[in-house]
């Protein structure tokens, strides 16, 4: 049975019992004789019982029935309270000694009976204070609730082996309705760095980082039926990213949906280094060139949206055979670390730097009174001045050099410019080797 079928069974049953405590107390010409009353309840579908201290004045046939009894003799005798059970005894005993010395008692409430043959049902009990016969009595509306019992029971087993086995599994679950969370499993409080309690009854927004809240948000609306990532705060408020999947599910009762957690912070590292490894000179640690040309795309699109100019600087080392040559490779390894780190001294961190092949080497930068060509020159040539004094060297550090500048204006492929600059540089070079 849902809740919206119990909550009308519930307006109905008050409507009823308003009217009887209207018939049965009103006077006049509005009033209904006990005889009427005793006509309509017959029909009843739900136990009716009207008390006066420990004697029952009246009971219809669905109470008869609900006690177990066949003939109303064979409960003659017996006191109203005999067919409560044990364990639900001084509760009700209490609320009816309320209601008689106050009128202050609950008006609905749940007991357990024992039937004729020893069996449990559970009635739902409505009652309220009467004149009846010209007396004072309370008047009972019974309803057997045991198989809704049955059903809330077999459901709370459901969600006990649910959380059993939700904590037994190292994914994390969480159930929500519409956002409030209500219920998560170990594994998700472990995730967040939460204890048991500390979580239920919040939003699942208070767990998600900014970056992220649109997209739970969104899916809040109207819930994807794919997985999607998220990146999630933890208690600390460190970020923790995290893959999720859900699905409607019944829980306490009403609908809510289930939540599948997994913890993908190592895996998403991992796609980081994979990435950083596949445009990263593993030598120098500078950009290799897919990643110059993939972030020097970036950077010329930048530039024609805010029509800002941009300087390329492309480089090889001079007497790099000569070195590898004379004193082997692993020297030649040692130059173009050296070569690299000069360049990182001359340029900003802002700027592209690239060991594009062998000794081969490319800065993307924007322009500014500081990147002009002339300038950069003379800064890299005295940075490497420094460097060759260095003490014990076997060989200077030298380069040769080539510029080239992209107007937005007058846009080009990174191609394009890569080759302009090339040709000033082997032109350099030339000069150097006639000298």
């Amino acid at each position: 049975m849902t809740r919206e079928q119990l909550v009308r069974q519930a307006a109905a049953l008050r409507r009823k019992i308003a009217k009887l405590e209207k018939s049965l107390a009103g006077s006049g010409k509005g009033m209904v004789s006990a005889e009427t009353f005793r006509l309509i309840a017959e029909r009843a579908n739900d136990g009716i019982i009207i008390i006066r201290g420990n004697e029952r004045l009246y009971f219809n046939p669905k109470y008869l029935e609900m006690t177990g009894y066949r003939d109303p003799a064979d409960i003659a005798g017996k006191p109203p309270l005999s067919f409560i059970h044990p364990d639900d005894l001084e509760k009700v005993a209490r609320i009816a000694k309320s209601r008689q010395e106050t009128g202050s008692a609950p008006t609905q409430y749940e007991f357990r009976g024992i039937r004729a043959d020893g069996s449990i049902i559970w009635i739902e009990i409505s009652s309220s204070l009467i004149d009846y016969e010209g007396q004072p009595a309370s008047l009972g509306y019974m309803r057997d609730i045991t198989e809704r019992k049955k059903a809330e029971e077999a459901i709370r087993e459901s969600e006990e082996r649910f959380r059993q086995l939700a904590d037994a599994t190292f994914e994390g679950i969480l159930i929500h309705d519409k956002g409030k969370i209500l219920d998560v499993n170990q594994s998700t409080l472990q995730m967040l760095g939460y204890e048991r309690g500390e979580s239920a009854g919040n939003n699942v927004l208070d767990f998600i980082a900014d970056e992220s809240k649109e997209i739970v948000m969104k899916n809040l609306q109207d819930p994807y039926d794919a997985p999607f990532e998220i990146v999630a705060k933890k208690k600390d408020g460190s970020a923790i990213n995290m893959e999720i999947f859900g699905k409607p599910i019944i829980f306490r009762m009403k609908q809510a949906r289930v939540v599948a957690l997994r913890d993908v912070t190592r895996r998403k590292q991992m796609e980081d280094e994979i990435r950083k490894m596949a445009i990263t000179d593993e030598l120098t640690g500078l950009n290799n060139r897919r990643g110059f040309l993939a972030f020097a795309q970036q950077q010329m699109s930048f530039a024609e949206r805010t029509k800002r100019g941009l300087v390329l600087m492309v480089s090889d080392l001079d007497g790099m055979k000569r070195i590898n040559d004379t004193w082997g490779h692993l020297e030649g390894d040692k130059i173009l670390i050296e070569a690299a780190a000069v360049l990182k001294q001359v340029f900003r961190a802002a700027d592209i730097i690239a060991r594009t092949g062998g000794d081969e080497f490319a800065v993307l930068a924007l322009k500014t009174s500081d990147t002009d060509p002339g300038v950069l020159i003379d800064r890299l040539q005295k940075q490497i001045s420094v460097n060759n004094q260095r003490e014990g060297r076997l060989y200077d550090l030298s380069m040769s050099i080539g510029f080239a500048e992209y107007d937005p204006g007058r846009a080009c492929s990174i191609d394009e410019l890569i080759q302009q600059a090339d040709m000033r540089m082997y032109e350099h070079k030339r000069m150097k080797e006639k000298q």
